[in-house]
């Protein structure tokens, strides 16, 4: 990885007409120069929280804010469930939390009754989410 964006990233984002660009996760995960010369093409706002439920919580708001009544919820230190599950969320307008295996952070719990959250879908069996995330311990 380097300090900037690749050229052939910034010219097909120019290329297809790119205007708005969101940087997942902060300066740790990509860094200032990344995302600094991303902005040579497009608009860069940054989501990003404190550690990766934080951040799970900020794309949410960004890109779901308040709209759905259905949450799903993946474990949050591998990847395979949520990559899957992404699409599932997108395909539903649902918003997609990353958690631990064995709670859900307080603030992706306040959001959801924010948002009058009425169903939670778990990504992947309890090997992987206990049933306390199940029954929506917080964390």
């Amino acid at each position: 990885a380097g300090s900037t964006a690749s050229a052939e990233t910034l010219s097909t984002l120019s290329d297809i007409g790119v205007t708005q660009v969101y940087v997942a996760g902060g300066a740790a995960v990509v860094s200032s120069g990344v995302a600094a010369s991303l902005q040579s093409v497009a608009s860069v706002t940054r989501l990003f929280g404190q550690d990766r439920y934080a951040t799970s919580l900020a794309i949410n708001q960004q890109a779901v804010g308040t709209t759905s009544s259905e949450a799903l919820l993946a474990y949050g230190l591998n990847f395979p469930d949520a990559l899957a599950g992404s699409v599932l969320a997108g395909v539903r307008g649902a918003p997609m939390f990353t958690t631990p295996r064995t709670c859900v952070p307080r603030p992706i719990l306040e959001h959801m009754s924010a948002s009058n959250v009425e169903a939670v879908t778990l990504l992947g069996g309890e090997g992987v989410l206990s049933d306390t995330v199940r029954t929506l311990t917080p964390c």
